[in-house]
């Protein structure tokens, strides 16, 4: 049965960079890598569009 996640994104400066901090839950244990590989594939994508544009 479909539940809610809470998704939080948190950006810290870090001088010339920014860290991002990604957080979701609650997840039960079954989907938890299917997310963790989802996010991941995400954010590559972000950061070789953020590079690619300069």
């Amino acid at each position: 049965m479909p539940h809610d996640v809470l998704t939080r994104v948190e950006l810290h400066d870090h001088g010339d960079k920014t860290r991002m901090t990604l957080s979701d839950e609650p997840y039960p244990s079954p989907g938890r890598g299917q997310a963790e590989a989802g996010w991941n594939a995400a954010v590559e994508k972000l950061a070789n569009l953020v590079t690619a544009s300069g």
